[in-house]
């Protein structure tokens, strides 16, 4: 069950940062940053959880939040911009 939260918050993440990005939206890069820090919160809870490799989370999880954080970045410059 844990799991599937995680699938489901993970890729609200990254479709409400691309959101965010695209229409510059200041709510929805909140949203975002809330989303990834519940990637985050959940991603952890299922590697204490489950006997799943490490390195094989973390090299996921750095890939994610690699994304997130261009994207993130990308929405707020342009916000300050505008």
């Amino acid at each position: 069950m844990i799991l599937f939260i995680h699938i489901i918050i993970a890729v609200s993440g990254l479709a409400i940062a691309t959101l965010a990005f695209a229409k510059s939206s200041n709510n929805n890069l909140i949203f975002s940053k809330i989303l990834a820090a519940l990637t985050l919160v959940s991603g952890v809870v299922l590697t204490v959880q489950s006997s799943a490799s490490l390195v094989k989370a973390c090299t996921v999880g750095v890939a994610y939040f690699g994304l997130i954080l261009i994207l993130n970045y990308k929405t707020s410059k342009k916000l300050a911009d505008s």
